[in-house]
C-alpha cells in the first residue's frame, strides 16, 4: 500500500510550521503589520491546499472529520462576528442593540438630518471587521493543523515545532536580559527592563505564550514515557535513570531553560497560572487514567518540584512572589476598570460592542478614579469579551472549550496511545493555564498568543481523532493519492474566490496602516521642527489620500488624513474660514465619526474643524457635547474643549458654555490641585464660578 509523503518532503507543511515558528517574532505579531502578515500567510498556505485538495492531491484527514463539533461552533463564532457588521435598517438594530443604535444616532443628530443609512451591531464596524478577519485566520489555523497532522509523524514534528518557538523567546529573552542589551524586536525596550519579554512587548503576553510552548514539551515527554507501571523500586530507579540520560533530557532541559525565563518574566499570574495549571492538568490525567504509570507521576512531581523550588530559588522566584504580595497601583487601576467594564457590558449585554471594539469604546465608561494611562484592553479577557460579543458571543466560546474538553476528557479516560494521551494533556493543561491568566490579563488580545492556543487546542482534537497506530494508513491518510474530488469542485472555488478577496483585503488594511503611521511619524517631526515644507506637506497629504482609498472606513486612516490636513491651515495663514483647506480637514473628522461614532476624540476634532472655521452652530455644539460625554475624563479631551470654550467664549450658544463649564469641573475633579492651578489663570475662571453651583465649584473657588 502507498505510504503518505514524507512531512519534510511536504513543502505546504513545512511552510505551516516555519510560519508558526514566525508568528511570536514580531512582537507577538501584536501590530497591524505583523498580524496582516500572519493573516496573509495562512490564506495563502489554506488556498494552496484547497487548490490542491480541487486537483485531488488531499483529502480530509479522519482527525479532521472527527473534529466536527468543534469546527462547526467555530462556523457559526464567525457568523456571529459577521453579522456584528451586517448593515440593517436603524429600527432592527434599535430592537437587537439599543445602545449600538443610540451611538450611531449620534451622527444624524449632529448633522441634523434623519436617518438615511443602515447600521450595525458593531459601534466601530471597521474595526470589527478587521477582526472579523483575525478570527477566520484563527479558525483556519486551527483547520489547517487537522489537515495537515495525518499520523504521529507530523504530530511529532508539530509539537517539535512548537517548544523550538518557546526555546527561541527564552533564550533570546534571557540573552538581552543578562547581556544588558534589552533588545525586543530589532528595537530598544522602552519598558519591562531588567525582566524577560523576548520578543514580545509585554512580560505578561511572553509568560502565557511560554506556557503555551511548555504544555507541549510536558506532552511530549508524557508521550515518550516507558508505560510500564509494575517492578520493584529498584527496577522503577534503573528506568527512570536510563531515561534520564536517553535523548530525551534533551527535551526535559529545554523546558527547563523555559522555566528559567518564565520566571525571569516575574509575571505573577504567569507563573501561577502554569504551576495551577500542571498540578490540575496532573491530577485529572491521573485520576481519568485506569493505568497510570509510575513514570508520570515522578514526571509531573519532578516539573512542579525542581522548577518551582530549584530554578525558582535560583533565578527569582522571591521577586514573583514579592510582586504578588504587593498591591501596587496598577493592580488598583485594574481593578477599576474591571467595575467600569461591568457598565460598559450592561449596555451591550447580549450581542456587544463589536469584536475589537474595546478600546474605541472604553473612554465612555471611564470613571475619574481610573489613571490617565491608556488602556488598549481590559486586562480581563473574560470582561472584554463580554462587552466586545456580549453572552451570545462568550457562550459560542465556551462551548468550543467545552467541546474540546470533552474531546481531551474522552482520550484520557479511554485511549491508551501514548502520543495522544500526551497532547490531549497538553491541551488540557493548555485551556486551564489560558482560563486562569484570563482572569487579570488580556493574553487572548495578543496574536501569537491565540494562533498558538487555537493550535494547541486542535492538538487536542487530533488526540481524539487520529486512527490507531497498529492501523494501516486510510486513504485519508494519503497526500499524493489522486482521489476524485469533483463533486466538491463548486465549493472548493468559491472558497478559493472569498479567501481571495479577504486577502486582498488584508494587505489593503496593512498598506493603509503602513502609510498612516509614516504620516504620524511625519508629523512628530514636523511639530519637533514647529514647520513643514509645502512640498513635503503635498506628499504627505497625498500618501494619506491613498490609505484612506485603500481603507476608506478605517477611523485611524480618516483621523490621521484630517490631522495632516489641517497642517495646511497652519501653513496657509492666509487661508479664509470656508477655504478648501478648512473644509477638507472637517470632511475627514465628519467621516472619522461616523466610522466610529462611540470615539470621543474623533467629535473632539469635529468640533475643531468646525471651530476654526468660526461655525459654532447646531453641529458644533453637538460635536462638542457627543466629546465631552464620551471622553468625560479624557484629559485630551477636557483640555481641548475648555481651550475652545476659552478662545471663543462670546461666540458660544448657552448649552456650547455648559458643556465647557462641565469639563472645566470634570478636570477640577479628576486633578484637583493640578487642574486648579491651571484654570485660575482662565479668563473662564469668573464664569466657572458664576456659574457652576455644586460643591465642587465651591471648594475650587474659596
Amino acid at each position: 500500500m502507498e505510504q503518505p509523503l514524507s512531512p519534510l518532503k511536504d513543502r505546504l507543511f513545512v511552510s505551516f510550521l516555519l510560519l508558526l515558528i514566525w508568528i511570536p517574532l514580531p512582537l507577538g505579531s501584536n501590530r497591524v503589520f505583523a498580524w496582516s502578515l500572519m493573516e496573509m500567510a495562512i490564506f495563502i498556505i489554506a488556498i494552496i491546499w484547497l487548490w490542491q485538495y480541487r486537483q485531488g492531491k488531499r483529502v480530509l484527514p479522519t482527525a479532521f472529520r472527527k473534529a466536527w463539533p468543534a469546527l462547526v461552533i467555530l462556523g457559526i463564532w464567525l457568523a456571529y462576528i459577521g453579522f456584528q457588521i451586517l448593515p440593517l435598517p436603524p429600527q432592527w438594530i434599535a430592537a437587537i442593540s439599543p445602545q449600538s443604535a443610540a451611538m450611531h444616532a449620534l451622527v444624524e443628530e449632529a448633522s441634523g438630518e434623519p436617518f438615511k443609512r443602515w447600521i450595525t451591531i458593531s459601534v466601530a464596524p471597521d474595526i470589527t471587521a478587521q477582526a472579523f478577519v483575525k478570527s477566520v485566520a484563527y479558525v483556519l489555523f486551527f483547520a489547517l493543523t487537522l489537515l495537515f497532522v495525518r499520523s504521529r509523524v507530523e504530530l511529532k514534528w508539530l509539537g517539535y515545532a512548537i517548544v523550538a518557538s518557546g526555546l527561541i523567546q527564552a533564550l533570546y529573552g534571557i540573552f538581552m536580559v543578562l547581556s544588558g542589551l534589552e533588545l525586543g524586536f530589532f528595537m530598544e525596550k522602552s519598558g519591562f527592563r531588567d525582566v524577560v519579554t523576548g520578543t514580545f512587548i509585554n512580560r505578561n503576553s511572553l509568560a502565557n505564550f511560554l506556557t503555551l510552548c511548555m504544555t507541549v514539551g510536558i506532552g511530549l515527554l508524557l508521550s515518550q514515557l516507558n508505560n510500564g507501571g509494575g517492578g520493584s523500586w529498584r527496577v522503577i530507579f534503573r528506568s527512570t535513570l536510563s531515561w534520564l540520560l536517553s535523548g530525551k533530557m534533551r527535551l526535559r532541559f529545554v523546558l527547563i531553560i523555559m522555566a528559567v525565563a518564565l520566571v525571569m518574566t516575574h509575571s505573577r499570574m504567569g507563573n501561577a497560572a502554569f504551576f495551577l495549571s500542571l498540578l490540575i492538568a496532573g491530577v485529572a490525567s491521573i485520576i481519568l487514567s485506569k493505568r497510570s504509570p509510575r513514570s508520570a507521576v515522578i514526571l509531573l512531581t519532578s516539573l512542579v518540584v525542581l522548577d518551582l523550588l530549584v530554578i525558582g530559588s535560583m533565578v527569582g522566584m522571591d521577586k514573583v512572589v514579592e510582586r504578588m504580595e504587593q498591591t501596587s497601583a496598577e493592580s488598583v487601576n485594574r481593578d477599576e476598570v474591571a467595575l467600569d467594564m461591568l457598565n460598559y457590558w450592561d449596555d451591550y449585554r447580549w450581542s456587544g460592542s463589536g469584536l475589537g471594539s474595546y478600546y474605541t469604546t472604553y473612554p465612555s465608561y471611564r470613571s475619574e478614579v481610573v489613571s490617565d494611562s491608556f488602556y488598549n484592553h481590559a486586562h480581563n479577557d473574560y470582561l472584554e469579551m463580554f462587552a466586545e460579543v456580549g453572552i451570545i458571543g462568550v457562550t459560542l466560546l465556551g462551548l468550543f472549550v467545552l467541546a474540546t474538553l470533552w474531546a481531551v476528557f474522552r482520550v484520557l479516560w479511554r485511549r491508551h496511545d501514548p502520543w495522544c494521551r500526551g497532547f490531549a494533556f497538553s491541551a488540557l493543561m493548555s485551556i486551564c493555564a489560558i482560563l486562569i491568566h484570563a482572569t487579570v490579563d488580556f493574553n487572548l488580545q495578543i496574536p501569537a498568543n491565540s494562533a498558538f492556543f487555537m493550535v494547541i487546542t486542535a492538538l487536542g482534537w487530533l488526540s481524539f481523532g487520529l486512527p490507531s497506530k497498529n492501523k494501516a494508513y486510510l486513504p485519508s491518510q494519503h497526500w499524493n493519492g489522486g482521489y476524485d474530488t469533483s463533486d466538491k469542485k463548486g465549493f472548493v472555488v468559491v472558497s478559493i474566490f472569498i479567501l481571495s478577496l479577504i486577502l486582498a483585503k488584508t494587505a489593503m488594511w496593512a498598506g493603509s496602516d503602513l502609510i498612516t503611521n509614516g504620516s504620524n511619524y511625519q508629523m512628530s517631526v514636523w511639530n519637533k521642527n514647529s514647520k513643514v515644507e509645502p512640498l513635503t506637506l503635498q506628499k504627505q497629504l497625498e500618501k494619506q489620500e491613498t490609505a484612506s482609498r485603500l481603507s476608506p472606513d478605517n477611523f485611524y486612516s480618516l483621523y490621521t488624513m484630517g490631522r495632516v490636513a489641517f497642517w495646511q491651515t497652519k501653513l496657509n495663514t492666509n487661508a479664509v474660514v470656508d477655504s478648501k483647506e478648512y473644509k477638507q480637514m472637517h470632511q475627514q473628522f465628519r467621516l472619522a465619526t461616523e466610522s466610529a461614532p462611540v470615539n470621543p476624540m474623533g467629535w473632539l476634532l469635529r468640533a475643531v474643524s468646525l471651530y476654526y472655521q468660526q461655525d459654532f452652530g447646531g453641529e458644533f455644539q453637538k460635536s462638542l457635547q457627543n466629546a465631552q460625554q464620551l471622553g468625560r475624563w479624557e484629559n485630551a479631551v477636557q483640555k481641548g474643549v475648555i481651550l475652545m470654550g476659552e478662545n471663543s467664549w462670546d461666540n458660544l450658544s448657552a448649552n456650547s458654555q455648559q458643556i465647557v463649564i462641565n469639563a472645566m469641573r470634570d478636570s477640577l475633579i479628576k486633578h484637583p490641585s493640578q487642574a486648579k492651578k491651571s484654570l485660575i489663570k482662565s479668563p473662564l475662571w469668573p464664569f466657572f464660578c458664576q456659574a457652576d453651583k455644586s460643591d465642587m465649584q465651591r471648594i475650587s473657588c474659596n
